[in-house]
């Protein structure tokens, strides 16, 4: 019978990959599907609020400058939906991620 005994710290390869002992971590998929549920619902709402007043807006502009670039209201609905889409999932993960992790 072989007797298992921790190596000291000169037998310890320093660039081995760590070894993780999933027996003790219970992957619990609950809460990570809540916060991607609850991103979603509200990116969802907010890129619909987001498009219409952006798009209403600069279509507004556009036809009173006589301009015939609609190409810019995507650009711009997006360029405004991104940062916002970055603000609302940092809140989701550090809300009810984070929190229910401690």
């Amino acid at each position: 019978m072989e007797s298992h005994q921790t190596p000291s710290s000169s037998d310890v390869n320093p660039y081995a990959a760590p070894v993780a002992n999933v027996s003790q971590h219970k992957a619990n998929a609950a809460p990570i599907f809540k916060t991607w549920l609850i991103y979603a619902a509200v990116m969802t709402g907010a890129s619909w609020i987001i498009s219409t007043v952006l798009g209403v807006t600069a279509f507004r502009w556009l036809m009173a400058g006589g301009s015939g670039r609609y190409w810019l209201i995507p650009v711009l609905t997006l360029a405004v939906t991104l940062p916002v889409s970055y603000v609302v999932f940092r809140w989701a993960v550090t809300r009810f991620l984070l929190d229910s992790r401690q």
